[in-house]
């Protein structure tokens, strides 16, 4: 009978273990889930000028609730950048700065040169959420594209959407 009762206090202590950890878990999933934001930007331009470029440059502007991380001299956030061009090789890079000098990185430019960029979905951004703020809204994410081929400018617009983590 004792020993019965010892298998019964040792089962129910593993199962409040099992089930603390499991909570912890997924308060932890939680968590990061509400950590961060991801959108695609998508760039378009004049068709009739240029079925396919060989550069092009967004810059995307966040509100203070989103962050993007950056590291390394110079500065560079690609880590947090995935491009959707289906292209490879060129240069590539992805820059947070200060747009307006008040010590907040608000303005991340992502360049991309090299050979038969595409119009359409350009590069999918991760974002950390600030700390105590709400997230932020699609419509408070904005883009602006400089696009190019072997002639020069093509005129470009560029749109910004979340996208589904």
């Amino acid at each position: 009978m004792r020993v019965g009762a010892v298998a019964l206090g040792a089962l129910l202590f593993v199962l409040v273990l099992v089930l603390s950890l499991a909570y912890v878990a997924r308060r932890a999933e939680a968590a990061i889930d509400r950590g961060c934001e991801s959108v695609v930007v998508s760039v378009d331009w004049d068709r009739s000028r240029a079925a396919r470029v060989s550069g092009v440059v967004v810059r995307v502007g966040y509100p203070a609730s989103l962050e993007m991380p950056s590291s390394g001299n110079p500065d560079s956030s690609k880590d947090r950048v995935a491009l959707l061009t289906g292209t490879s090789g060129g240069l590539f890079d992805a820059v947070p700065r200060d747009s307006d000098h008040d010590g907040r990185k608000d303005v991340v430019s992502i360049g991309l040169i090299t050979q038969g960029i595409g119009p359409g979905p350009f590069a999918r951004l991760r974002f950390d959420c600030a700390p105590g703020m709400a997230p932020a809204k699609a419509a408070e994410i904005t883009c602006t594209a400089d696009v190019a081929d072997e002639s020069g400018s093509v005129p470009s617009s560029c749109s910004v959407a979340l996208a589904a983590e």
